[in-house]
């Protein structure tokens, strides 16, 4: 499944993920005011994979990206809103990420009363 579009959050095959998708503090100096996006350990395996196959262009510079990644050496999923350090290391610095994830931020946040949990 493909999104084409920098606003991909905003399209109804990005939201049939919101449900699953839990937001932590980072805990570091380099995301202080941005929360860290995984699928939560309790996804269904078919929405873990559909997760992995999803692409969309990345906020910054529109190339197509996987936004759901496996993480490296340990178990898990975690989302990212721009290319991968290898591929673009400048596209997560820019305004462009920071806007996007403020912008994932609210969409869970008012996402999860529908859902009876807390963050």
């Amino acid at each position: 499944m493909t999104t084409a579009v920098r606003d991909w959050w905003k399209s109804p095959e990005f939201r049939q993920f919101l449900p699953y998708i839990q937001a932590t503090a980072a805990g570091d100096k380099r995301h202080y005011a941005h929360p860290r996006f995984d699928l939560k350990s309790s996804t269904p395996w078919l929405v873990t994979r559909a997760a992995l196959d999803y692409r969309v262009s990345c906020v910054a510079c529109g190339a197509l990206m996987a936004p759901f990644r496996q993480r490296k050496g340990e178990s898990g999923v975690y989302m990212g809103v721009t290319c991968t350090q290898e591929r673009n290391n400048a596209c997560s610095r820019g305004r462009s990420a920071s806007n996007a994830y403020d912008a994932i931020w609210r969409l869970i946040r008012d996402e999860e009363p529908k859902q009876g949990g807390l963050l």
